[in-house]
């Protein structure tokens, strides 16, 4: 079928011919069948008003309408802008009723506005150690500020989408809370549950969301070896777990290893991250257990990086991106300092992709991403300055890497502890 499209001021009215082709001329322009099959356009003289439909031509274009097929119709109105949309509500029954639809509006409707989660020290008047969770919008912009709710940790995961809604994880002195962003409310809370002593001994603890039950649960990996998993607010006490057969947690125990103190969850599995120097170990190693069954899966490998390319001390960190698993390598001891951004590929065969490589000038100490954004690749980044940098401030920035640039979005000048991102509807 060609598509016929006659352009008013009121409304397009869409004709069926063979073959369809879609063009949107401007208004007041017509298509029509040029010599040999070809469409051409033909706008009106300026001089020559516009011609309003007759009521009869009304009702034979809205009896028209319908036998173009809907899903067409839809594909086409899903590109055009908002404003032009609700215009078109008055062309026929049909095209109202496909307006005006829920699956249709879904397609229209702005995706949550991206806000920075951090946490300051709490201005209550007391000496304290209590932290506040701080919103800010991308341009710098304080949104909310939820009052006492502990120090950022990490946003949740568990539902296999970005992110959990706006749902983040805080430690309030010795309580590890479930925090929805949105309202402000706890969630969920290890208070009560006589978790301090054991974290306080784990070297590496996360919370995380279970899938399906949708649970929220603590785990704890202690000394001498020991897993225990609690579930937050079910009081049902801690349960004893066994490290898996191969564990390089039992390296890491006797002081050759470097675990990360936190847990990250992705898709309902936690995975804990240790580090080994040559050449005691290879490749780092990520115990991977499973929230919903509470049993182990099998283990993954970190990097494979030759002896003399694996970092020291901080050199190498496993964060969530959006909803992949990663890991930040970084090259800041170099005369090119960078950062390499790796993600899961394949956990079947511990693959690693390097996806992105960030240069750092030499007074950037740390660049950590926050979100792989949907426009063209590019990402955002919170840079941290280094030790000898006096002035630098840290900066949230989005870098474009096909062109190398970046965009600067917010300095911040006051101390915060930890940094989320995550789209909310305010």
């Amino acid at each position: 079928m060609d598509l016929k499209m006659e352009w008013s001021t009121a409304f397009p009215v869409l004709l069926l011919r063979p073959h369809p082709v879609f063009v949107f001329p401007g208004a007041g322009a017509a298509l029509l069948p040029g010599p040999g099959g070809a469409t051409t356009a033909r706008w009106p003289s300026r001089a020559r008003p516009a011609q309003s439909m007759e009521p009869e031509s009304l009702a034979a274009a809205d009896d028209m309408l319908p036998s173009l097929p809907l899903d067409v119709i839809s594909e086409i109105l899903s590109r055009t802008p908002v404003k032009s949309v609700c215009r078109f509500r008055c062309v026929s029954k049909a095209w109202h009723s496909l307006i005006s639809n829920a699956a249709f509006l879904a397609t229209h409707k702005e995706p949550p506005r991206l806000v920075l989660v951090n946490s300051v020290p709490a201005n209550n008047g007391s000496a304290g150690p209590g932290r506040d969770l701080r919103l800010k919008d991308l341009d710098g912009n304080v949104i909310r500020v939820i009052k006492d709710a502990g120090a950022f940790l990490v946003m949740c995961s568990g539902s296999g989408t970005v992110d959990d809604g706006s749902i983040c994880i805080s430690l309030n002195k010795f309580d590890v809370n479930v925090v929805d962003l949105a309202s402000g409310n706890v969630l969920a809370t290890s208070a009560g549950l006589r978790t301090e002593s054991v974290r306080d001994s784990a070297f590496s603890y996360g919370v995380g969301r279970a899938i399906p039950s949708g649970a929220y649960k603590l785990v704890c990996l202690a000394r001498p070896h020991t897993c225990k998993v609690i579930t937050l607010e079910a009081d049902v006490g801690w349960r004893q777990k066994q490290l898996p057969a191969a564990d390089p947690a039992q390296v890491s125990s006797s002081g050759s290893g470097y675990p990360q103190k936190l847990s990250v969850t992705v898709n309902g599995i936690m995975h804990f991250f240790y580090r080994f120097p040559s050449p005691q170990v290879d490749r780092d190693y990520i115990l991977c257990f499973d929230l919903e069954s509470e049993e182990w899966k099998e283990s993954m490998q970190g990097l494979m990086l030759p002896a003399e390319g694996r970092p020291r001390g901080r050199g190498i960190s496993m964060i969530r991106l959006n909803d992949k698993l990663c890991m930040v390598e970084w090259k800041e001891r170099t005369s090119n300092p960078h950062t390499n951004i790796w993600l899961l590929a394949d956990s079947v065969n511990s693959t690693w992709v390097k996806t992105y490589t960030i240069p750092m000038a030499p007074a950037t100490g740390l660049a950590m991403p926050l979100r792989m954004m949907p426009d063209g690749g590019k990402l955002l980044v919170f840079f941290f300055p280094g030790p000898s940098s006096r002035t630098m401030a840290p900066t949230l920035q989005i870098y474009d890497p096909f062109t190398g640039s970046r965009t600067h979005l917010i300095n911040f000048q006051d101390y915060h502890v930890g940094n989320g991102i995550c789209g909310m509807d305010l």
